[in-house]
């Protein structure tokens, strides 16, 4: 059957689409560290350029049938997608190999690698093709990432990123923020994608030093917004760039305000105030200069229509509002019980 394409990414999707040129990105991010052995990256990165389809590839004058999920290259790519050394190189394939979720062998300068259960999560033709490594997307298990996480390994900053990455939610009704945006849920059955620290320094086998220091340096590179409530309320993590990606429609701008109305959050929020709203100098106004005022604000109500304000039979009162402003109300009572209430702002007298 057709992929079919939807605006929505839900809990139920046992498979994440992860892009290759997502990926390609990563690899050439080279201000993320890649200090960690969980390898989570390193295993997808491998996917990226695993074939979909069955191709030929000759080598020193000996030609290879790469089957789908299979790939062969140099180690000098391996070194360079890894940003990691030869023999750093070779311990990541030794040790994704014993994780059991792929195969390789050296051939002289060369590896020839299989992803173990390619055709479980992604669909391939037979035939001979030309597989581009720099288009399209591929499918990921999602039950996999447990397996990798569970090794209680050290996260690299990159391995984090695909973490948030594939456990991120868009417009499933189940999951609390999700139509605010692509908010990070780590699918415990909650439907609250609320996270803290420790949770998130357990799970990546680090210190909460070393997590906040991370999410801070993943949201100053644009690739996530983190939204910290005070209290017992928690974290937010959205991503950034990823309705574009997945979905090719445009990213949508992350309000704190809006997330704490979907998560049923009270906050409080900061009164804007204006810088120099208020004079710190005392109003200085006389008596005569107030009964002049007083009059025009009669004068100026009466050509408005409230006639009342002229009226020998009511009576008017003007006050100020506080001393920490130059407001004043100016209060007109009617003859038939009502009363009517107007703010005026007095200029400022010099006191000399």
């Amino acid at each position: 059957m057709e992929y079919i394409l939807e605006l929505k990414q839900i809990v139920d999707y046992p498979r994440v689409r992860v892009y290759r040129e997502f990926i390609q990105t990563l690899i050439n991010h080279k201000e993320l560290s890649v200090k960690g052995n969980c390898n989570l990256f390193n295993y997808i990165v491998l996917c990226c350029y695993a074939n979909y389809s069955t191709s030929k590839k000759s080598i020193d004058g000996k030609k290879y049938l790469i089957a789908p999920g299979q790939w062969l290259c140099s180690i000098k790519d391996i070194m360079k997608w890894f940003n990691l050394t030869k023999a750093k190189s070779l311990e990541v394939l030794e040790n994704l190999q014993k994780l059991d979720v792929i195969e390789y062998e050296i051939i002289n300068e060369y590896v020839f690698y299989k992803i173990i259960d390619w055709g479980k999560s992604n669909s391939f033709m037979e035939y001979e093709a030309h597989c581009q490594k720099d288009d399209g997307f591929f499918f990921f298990p999602f039950d996999y990432i447990d397996r990798f996480l569970k090794q209680g390994e050290k996260c690299s900053e990159k391995d984090i990123l695909m973490d948030l990455w594939l456990n991120t939610i868009y417009n499933d009704n189940r999951v609390d923020g999700s139509k605010v945006g692509p908010v990070v849920y780590f699918r415990n059955g909650t439907g609250n994608p609320r996270t803290c620290y420790s949770f998130l320094a357990k799970r990546w086998n680090s210190s909460k030093a070393t997590v906040c220091r991370q999410l801070e340096k993943l949201q100053e590179n644009n690739y996530i917004t983190y939204i910290n409530f005070s209290g017992r309320y928690g974290s937010v993590i959205y991503l950034n760039g990823y309705m574009s990606l997945m979905f090719r429609i445009s990213d949508v701008p992350i309000d704190k305000k809006e997330v704490a109305l979907a998560l049923k959050l009270k906050i409080e929020l900061e009164e804007e105030i204006e810088e120099n709203i208020v004079s710190e100098e005392k109003i200085i106004v006389s008596k005569s200069g107030l009964k002049i005022i007083e009059e025009k604000l009669k004068e100026t109500l009466n050509l408005s229509g409230f006639g009342c304000a002229v009226c020998k039979a009511s009576s008017s009162l003007l006050y100020r509002l506080s001393l920490d402003c130059n407001m004043y109300m100016f209060k007109v009572l009617c003859k038939k019980g009502k009363d009517y209430k107007f703010l005026t702002k007095i200029r400022r007298e010099n006191s000399g």
